[in-house]
């Protein structure tokens, strides 16, 4: 009986030390991944219309938001 209850307490013992370190494993999680998911890159380049009135004129250029610079001259507005 005595051998029973220690070999009983051995497996219990074993089991409780293996199943975390293997849980660990279980689903592993690698860098690239995660810095792929929180990376932030445009899929375009964003722009925007700024309008301005030059002596007495409608005038448009175009600003890219992405890069910081003009992507046009100044247009006149053609009438709609």
């Amino acid at each position: 009986m005595k051998k029973f209850v220690t070999l009983g307490l051995v497996l219990v013992l074993m089991l409780s030390l293996t199943l975390p370190a293997a849980a660990a494993y279980a689903n592993p999680v690698s860098t690239l991944a995660m810095t792929e998911k929180t990376e932030i890159s445009p899929h375009w380049e964003q722009t925007q219309w700024v309008f301005r009135v030059n002596n007495g004129v409608l005038e448009q250029r175009l600003w890219s938001l992405t890069f910081g610079r003009w992507l046009t001259e100044w247009h006149r507005v053609p009438n709609s």
